[in-house]
């Protein structure tokens, strides 16, 4: 199948949720499909388009990028709507919101087989909060610690309240998603300075831990860990990588699961360790699985998919 084809059909696919046409469903997606990597029917992938309709009036979805390759289908689109109910575990506030999402597709004779897909939550809380807020300054009432007769006033202590709670420390000290997030860059920017490999496997459990790229396994333990990136140094003299987006669901209690996108510049040697090479420039979509030990981040699962090789390696 042609790129034109999978354009077209990801076009058609994107209208038909614009129109609401679910009765349509089977052209585009298998009865099976991988979902964020959770096999599912595609009745529960359609229920669960409908569950975000539910929730958001007027969504939209706009497409903004797409990039196809053999197979797979890369986009970024922009999304639209008004909340009405809860929705991520965000309240409403009469807010309008219009954030990024990106998504990667793998088709199979034409239909959807595996799909992976984030949201840009942190726009979305902002836009939201921000709408509480304009609501409580135009509100009628003299006493916002004591309540409001106004929903608009309700509505903001209520997001207000739910913010809050998502952040409350079980404990002061434990780690927290900014924690996450500076480990994470933390651990590419030693990617970035080519740092020794003992510094990855320290975060890396030897006997329990998944390292994939496009469902290949890159490694299983330390020693497979090192012999991959002694691999890449001889062939990569420089890269960089730029977190674009990151999601994070979980505490250090339950540990937490990590979704996001970057992106990976460079050079590449076809001949390790020659002057010689090409650049490359791709974005990739990762998930991990991240605990905390006491003392130190530990990656229990860590699968990369490409989601756009714009200069493949």
């Amino acid at each position: 199948m042609t790129d034109i084809d999978l354009r077209a059909i990801y076009a058609r696919y994107l209208a038909a949720l614009n129109a609401r046409e679910f009765e349509r469903m089977s052209e585009f997606a298998h009865e099976t499909l991988t979902f964020n990597g959770e096999v599912i029917s595609r009745d529960d992938y359609t229920a669960e388009i409908k569950a975000h309709l539910d929730a958001v009036d007027e969504f939209a979805w706009n497409l903004e990028d797409i990039v196809v390759e053999g197979d797979r289908v890369s986009v970024r689109l922009r999304d639209t709507g008004t909340p009405v109910k809860e929705w991520l575990g965000l309240q409403p506030t009469g807010s309008r919101v219009e954030f990024t999402e990106f998504g990667v597709y793998r088709f199979r004779e034409g239909r959807v087989e595996q799909m992976w897909y984030l949201l840009d939550f942190q726009a979305i809380e902002r836009q939201l909060a921000a709408g509480a807020g304009t609501a409580a300054s135009t509100s009628d009432r003299q006493d916002q610690r004591q309540g409001s007769s106004s929903a608009a006033g309700e509505a903001e202590f209520t997001a207000a309240e739910a913010e809050v709670l998502r952040y409350e420390p079980a404990e002061l000290k434990a780690p927290n998603h900014n924690d996450v997030r500076s480990f994470v860059h933390a651990w590419f920017a030693a990617f970035d300075h080519a740092a020794e490999a003992e510094f990855f496997t320290t975060h890396l459990d030897d006997g329990d831990m998944t390292f994939t790229l496009d469902g290949d396994a890159l490694a299983h333990d330390h020693a497979s860990f090192r012999d991959w990136y002694a691999d890449a140094l001889r062939h990569i003299p420089w890269d960089f990588h730029s977190i674009i987006e990151i999601d994070i669901a979980g505490n250090h209690r339950t540990g937490w699961t990590l979704e996001f996108f970057f992106r990976h510049v460079g050079k590449w040697l076809d001949e390790p360790n020659t002057s010689t090479g090409r650049p490359f420039n791709r974005v990739l979509h990762a998930t991990w699985r991240l605990e905390h030990t006491g003392s130190d981040f530990l990656i229990r699962r860590y699968d990369l998919t490409i989601a756009q090789n714009t200069m493949p390696i």
